[in-house]
């Protein structure tokens, strides 16, 4: 249940959930009245100030985002806490193996969270940590070598993704966690594919150097060769949000391609943080700028289409 100033103003999950709310300062409140997916909610409060230059949410911790519309409008998602069922630890993938005259040990186990442990010959704890709040089906771990060096591989399903841990065994260190759709792993390093959004694109990204710091680069992959003017549009903003000039390039038709660079293009969109998806329609596209933590802006804009290729786009 959500209650605002103390009164009812509906369930989740619901169609529309609008309220006008008159106040400047509103208390918002989050009642669980079920379980959640292997946990429960717990009750959140939160007050959100529209009164300032821009709203301001107490204890910003990340459990509200905030989406400021046209019209003085806001969406506001909730993201309660949740603490985990109670379960019996439990190890759900194993696997022993020798790299040089090093034995070790790893783990996949469940302990209200799904973790990873890898151990030495002793039983000596090298690394752990969380890989998922959710539940993990078909895990496995296996070790590949990648450009001469060995690194352990942890792989298991999630809802609608792949999750892969990967773990540098001659510095036994962490490397990366992903969520992706599927993923290869190649003699100088590996390439991921993720989700952008729509079925006829993904996001492809080749890991050479298995860096934290090292900034990754994403090119768009066309997956259906006819895809609707929907997903021309979120590819297109995809594209610019991850930097891709010959994806994006690539999805405009001629005359539109001779007007703008892609520079143009970046500057035309700006600093794009993702798409709203519930507010998207056909051609237009509700695109997510952030203002500050946890706060947002939807700008929305038009698309045209001519002979499966984006002739133009307008800010509506």
């Amino acid at each position: 249940l959500i209650r605002i100033n103390g009164e009812l103003a509906g369930q989740t999950p619901a169609q529309n959930l609008c309220r006008y709310a008159a106040e400047r300062r509103i208390c918002l409140e989050f009642l669980p009245i079920c379980p959640a997916v292997n946990g429960y909610y717990l009750p959140l409060t939160r007050i959100v100030d529209f009164g300032g230059e821009q709203p301001q949410i107490s204890e910003n911790d990340g459990t509200l985002q905030l989406y400021l519309l046209p019209e003085n409008a806001c969406t506001i998602c909730i993201r309660p806490p949740r603490i985990p069922l109670p379960c019996i630890p439990c190890c759900i993938a194993s696997s022993s193996f020798s790299v040089g005259n090093h034995a070790y040990t790893a783990e996949i186990y469940q302990d209200q969270t799904i973790n990873f442990a890898l151990c030495d010959s002793s039983g000596n704890t090298l690394l752990a940590c969380i890989l998922s709040e959710d539940s993990l089906s078909a895990p496995r771990l296996f070790v590949r070598r990648i450009g001469n060096r060995p690194f352990l591989f942890a792989e298991g399903k999630e809802a609608e993704h792949l999750l892969l841990f990967c773990a540098d065994l001659s510095t036994r260190s962490f490397v990366f966690l992903e969520h992706c759709l599927s993923y290869q792993i190649l003699e100088n390093g590996i390439e991921l594919s993720f989700s952008c959004g729509c079925s006829a694109f993904c996001l492809r990204c080749l890991r050479t150097e298995f860096s934290q710091e090292r900034p990754l680069s994403f090119r768009l992959h066309q997956l259906n060769p006819n895809p609707d003017g929907l997903a021309l549009c979120i590819a297109l903003i995809e594209a610019v949000r991850y930097r891709d000039a010959e994806g994006a390039l690539g999805l405009l038709a001629p005359s539109l391609r001779e007007q703008l660079s892609f520079e143009d293009l970046c500057e035309f969109l700006g600093d794009v943080q993702g798409i709203y998806q519930n507010l998207c329609s056909d051609t237009r596209i509700a695109v997510i700028f952030p203002i500050a933590p946890n706060l947002n802006r939807i700008r929305f804009f038009q698309f045209q289409l001519q002979q499966g290729k984006i002739a133009n786009l307008e800010e509506q």
